[in-house]
């Protein structure tokens, strides 16, 4: 199994303004548009154990009949379709063209502040003044629950795709996702590493500044 090999960034040397580790942000940003980000020794160390948390809730979630969850069907709960429950096979884009296989319910200043010091971005055009705490916004948590496939079929149950937003954050306990190396072009799986959370580049990083385009790493995914 083709696995990619990322680089991992330490949250807690971003934090205490370690320049190689913000070196190396930007490197990973550059080339691959995937990376670790490890919260050990950081103020954000506390998310992983709310993590946890989370996949239980998930687990209990996704066991309730299809039944309770269409009450909370995501096509009936606005336009954006920010909130609500997915069934497995709704959407296109699976094997062959064929429908999805997940089903689903729809947290980064410091990577932004480290990224616009490593492209020299003026004070004005700083990644943080487009993403204000303060400021609403279409933010998405979503729970995914990717099932089974049937004994010998092969392939992957969602299309190749880039994500929307500026950075996806992405924790995992089991191995699916894949990754398009932009060197080789061949596709690699990501593992999921203890105590960190996986990272990707967004499409909203390109849409608001075109000229990152040439600069960082737009990742095309498939889980």
């Amino acid at each position: 199994m083709p696995v990619a090999h990322l680089l991992t960034i330490g949250a807690g040397r971003l934090e205490n303004g370690d320049q190689e580790e913000a070196a190396k942000l930007f490197q990973a940003a550059k080339e691959a548009g995937v990376f670790y980000l490890d919260f050990q020794d950081s103020l954000y160390a506390n998310v992983l154990r709310d993590v946890g948390g989370l996949f239980d809730f998930a687990e209990e979630l996704f066991n309730l009949s299809d039944k309770e969850k269409l009450q909370h069907d995501i096509d009936n709960l606005g336009e954006l379709k920010l909130n609500g429950y997915k069934p497995v096979g709704r959407n296109h884009g699976g094997i062959g063209g064929g429908s999805d296989g997940f089903e689903s319910f729809a947290i980064l200043l410091l990577l932004l502040r480290s990224l616009s010091a490593s492209l020299n971005l003026p004070a004005d055009a700083d990644l943080t003044n487009v993403h204000r705490v303060h400021v609403p916004s279409p933010d998405v948590f979503r729970l995914l629950h990717y099932t089974e496939q049937p004994t010998g079929e092969t392939g992957i149950p969602q299309a190749a795709h880039t994500d929307l937003g500026s950075l996806t954050m992405l924790f995992a306990r089991s191995p699916g996702l894949q990754i398009l190396n932009p060197r080789n072009k061949q596709w690699e799986y990501i593992l999921p590493k203890p105590d960190c959370v996986i990272i990707n580049v967004g499409d909203g990083m390109i849409v608001f500044f075109d000229t990152l385009s040439v600069t960082l790493q737009l990742p095309q995914l498939a889980k």
